[in-house]
């Protein structure tokens, strides 16, 4: 059977040499033998998980045989490893339209590609780790360091991130900080060389150490009474003496009608209070038994409103499930008509407290397929807005993400999106809150160190 060169695709002659390339079929063997042997030697590495030696022997292995297609796909993967997803995909398409068929690069590439919310973390990691060099360029460390921060939050793999957060928090005298971020790259590639040279340099340079002293906080104060001063002499001159004086007569005034003049007042109002009493008795004896009469009518009619309150509470329950079910039916009949929104809309009305015990069944059942259906098709749709500069449509698709699904994966980016929407049209207020609220509602959020950047900004100003 005939041989084709493996380089210009010519048919070969009886002795395997190329007339066209003027090579013979045993060098390109030999060449093929060698990448091969490359590409074993990587994924060595790659298994001791020092993903430096691997990426430089897989690309010497494709520079000896372009068309090794096994090591372009670990190349891809090492490359997916430390967080560089565009040089994975570079290796993968190029594999992919060596082989178009059977070939696991388009696997790698469709599983990343399938997942939106994953790859526009990793996009959005690109970005900002651009804008972080820009801050980096213009002096401007402490901007470049809450970048970097974030984009280690969207892709915790980006060693050359890591890296270059070391080399801001050096820069900054916070050589703790760094050794952590370069202990954190040497866990995802044991031999990386950037952080091996930063590390020995901190090592062997090392950093003086500030010893802050803590201020003791003083012990509060003792609030005691005042002191009684001297107390002030009391003197009278003779206008207070005779002011005395008329103030003795006056009571000896009153003594004398009270020893003759009160007690026939006081017997005869004795003699009055008595009969009054007397009839105050015989108007409470009547009052008493007019009591009597009425609470036994009010008991009547208190057992007549209970029983009319009972009939009432049951003929309104009745009517609310019968209203409730309605709701649910209606519903579910949006939902089967494509029509999931308004299903939802619909059934975030329906009280499920209400519900008979078959009926609450069938609503848990559609609900907890409805609300989250509807919730990642309003953030994907609000996502794409934010995207597309249409923040005012974001801002309603967000808010209805949000009121659907709270503990999703994306329910605290749906608040992010939404804080930034608000942003960009200048309603302040909103935007600090909602950027609150995701703080608050989401400690370990992905876009935190974002948000707390913007709140800060806005709260400042």
């Amino acid at each position: 059977m005939a041989k084709i060169c493996p380089n210009c695709g010519e048919l070969l002659d009886t002795q395997g040499f190329c007339k066209h390339c003027h090579v013979a079929i045993e060098i390109y063997e030999k060449i093929s033998i060698e990448s091969k042997k490359l590409y074993n030697l990587g994924l060595k590495k790659v298994e001791i998980r020092d993903l430096s030696g691997a990426i430089d022997l897989l690309n010497k292995s494709i520079k000896f045989d372009k068309k090794n297609i096994n090591a372009r796909n670990l190349l891809g993967l090492v490359y997916l490893e430390i967080g560089e997803p565009i040089m994975a995909f570079k290796q993968w398409v190029v594999s992919k339209n060596m082989k178009p068929i059977d070939n696991e690069a388009i696997t790698y590439m469709d599983q990343i590609q399938n997942n939106q919310v994953h790859l526009d973390k990793l996009n959005n990691a690109i970005k900002k780790y651009n804008q972080a060099l820009v801050f980096v360029n213009q002096n401007s460390i402490d901007l470049a360091i809450i970048q970097l921060r974030a984009v280690i939050g969207l892709n915790p793999n980006f060693t050359k991130a890591y890296c270059l957060l070391a080399l801001c928090l050096i820069h900054e005298n916070q050589m703790d900080k760094a050794k952590r971020k370069l202990q954190k790259v040497l866990t995802i590639d044991h031999n990386h060389y950037t952080a091996k040279k930063y590390m020995t340099w901190i090592q062997s340079e090392g950093h003086p150490v500030e010893a802050f002293e803590e201020e003791k906080e003083k012990e509060p104060g003792y609030f005691g009474l005042p002191s009684l001063g001297h107390s002030a002499k009391v003197s009278m001159n003779n206008s207070m003496f005779q002011f005395a004086a008329v103030l003795v007569g006056v009571g000896i005034g009153l003594a004398v009608m009270a020893f003759l003049i009160v007690p026939s007042m006081v017997n005869s109002q004795k003699n009055k209070n008595i009969e009054a009493l007397n009839q105050v008795n015989a108007l409470e004896t009547n009052q008493s038994i007019l009591e009597e009469q009425v609470k036994s009518m009010e008991q009547s009619i208190q057992q007549a409103d209970t029983e009319i309150d009972t009939l009432s509470t049951n003929l309104e329950q009745n009517q609310n499930q019968l209203l409730q079910s309605e709701k649910l039916l209606m519903a579910l009949s949006l939902y089967e008509d494509n029509n999931a929104v308004e299903a939802a809309r619909l059934l975030e009305e329906v009280d499920p407290s209400a519900l008979s015990e078959s009926a609450l069944a069938t609503y848990e059942k559609h609900a907890v397929k409805i609300f989250p259906e509807v919730a990642l098709n309003a953030y994907n749709q609000g996502y794409r807005d934010y995207r597309n500069g249409r923040f005012e449509e974001a801002i309603t698709n967000l808010k209805l993400a949000y009121s659907y699904e709270k503990d999703d994966y994306y329910s605290d980016e749906a608040l992010y999106y939404l804080a930034r929407s608000y942003q960009r049209l200048n309603q302040n207020d909103l935007a600090i809150s909602t950027y609150q609220k995701m703080l608050d509602t989401y400690p370990n959020a992905n876009f935190r160190s974002d948000a707390t950047y913007f709140l800060n900004a806005l709260t400042n100003n």
